[in-house]
């Protein structure tokens, strides 16, 4: 459900207009985590939001529809009933059923306290509707301000396959070289660092930020003035939630490539975004937008136009329904 949260608020804006009715039903432990169904006219659809780009074919051919979040090209071609999900971060309006959703199963307490504005800002929780309202979460294209690369590290120590201990420190080393660079070339006109972690402490305790720096009013309030935004690769590969959120508040992104995913919409390198995959090449990539301010206002706008055609949560629900009312 952490993940869910776009699927949410589209849907309640769409019941707002009176376009759609819902009923939520709670089926604990039904499905495997980040992984929610969804009865729509009589089809079962499966909303897939995990972070890797596995689809599960035994969940995949017992559904009409599986909306895949991570959803690879290869899987798109060879797959039927498989859509693309597309870009997704955590965003919130009121939604009075989470709310006192703890009230049905109390395990669940700290969930609703999520869309509580009161407590979960008495609480200081990030991922809350405190925060991540969705007024918060837009943005229009400045004119000036700030290089915005703010991140975590992940410690490969927490998980026990090979593969998968190298690919976290692989991320690590990336982010840390890049917010150094970035540092020194850039001084005060960059806004960024490493969350405070044991892990950050060893490799990087220059790096740190502290808790009001990098909690996420601070982080959104630090988007609405940046020009660009950086954004690597997360754990398999996956789409972090920072390139959605730069898109919506309508920044340029420097970003690692995204080609081998399907996302809604033309949304291409060069225009929505310039791509690296090296340390040396993101800061190009960088100096690039910064050189160029017209190129850079154009991304900016093509960003805004994204939002609004494609990622804002209604206009998301909107083509996911539009997409199940051709099955």
């Amino acid at each position: 459900m952490a993940h869910a949260s776009q699927i949410f608020t589209g849907l309640e804006l769409l019941k707002s207009e009176g376009r759609v009715t819902l009923e939520y039903k709670l089926a604990l432990a039904e499905l495997p985590n980040n992984k929610m169904r969804i009865d729509i006219s009589g089809k079962q659809v499966i909303f897939d939001m995990a972070d890797d780009n596995v689809v599960d074919l035994e969940i995949y051919a017992q559904c009409d529809a599986y909306f895949k979040r991570m959803l690879l090209k290869k899987d798109y071609e060879r797959l039927p009933k498989i859509f693309p999900f597309g870009l997704n971060y955590s965003v919130m309006v009121e939604n009075p059923k989470l709310n006192k959703i703890w009230k049905k199963t109390p395990v669940l307490l700290g969930y609703s306290i999520k869309y509580n504005k009161f407590l979960s800002g008495l609480m200081d929780i990030n991922d809350s509707i405190h925060n991540v309202y969705l007024e918060n979460m837009e943005g229009e294209p400045n004119d000036s301000g700030e290089i915005i690369f703010g991140t975590r590290l992940w410690d490969p120590l927490n998980n026990e396959i090979d593969w998968k201990k190298e690919e976290r420190k692989k991320i690590n080393h990336q982010r840390i070289a890049i917010i150094r660079k970035l540092k020194d070339i850039y001084g005060p006109q960059f806004k960024g660092g490493v969350e405070n972690s044991q892990l950050s402490k060893i490799l990087c305790p220059d790096l740190i930020v502290n808790k009001k720096e990098s909690n996420k009013e601070a982080y959104l309030e630090s988007l609405k003035k940046a020009l660009i935004g950086i954004a690597n690769f997360g754990l398999e590969g996956s789409i972090g939630w920072k390139f959605p959120e730069y898109i919506a508040h309508s920044m340029a992104i420097v970003s690692t490539p995204i080609d081998e995913f399907v996302i809604h919409g033309d949304l291409s390198e060069g225009k929505n975004f310039l791509k690296f995959e090296s340390v040396d090449e993101c800061l190009n990539a960088v100096d690039t937008l910064i050189s160029n301010p017209a190129q850079r206002k154009k991304m900016q706008l093509e960003n805004k136009a994204y939002y609004q055609r494609f990622l804002h949560p209604k206009r998301k629900m909107e083509l996911i329904l539009s997409d199940l009312a051709q099955l």
